[in-house]
């Protein structure tokens, strides 16, 4: 819950790369 809101766009297929993003 880093930049979930922010990267809840993109995270959702860059979570693999940015497993921060939603942590």
């Amino acid at each position: 819950v880093y930049a979930n809101n922010s990267f809840n766009g993109w995270s959702q297929h860059q979570l693999t790369a940015m497993p921060l993003s939603f942590e």
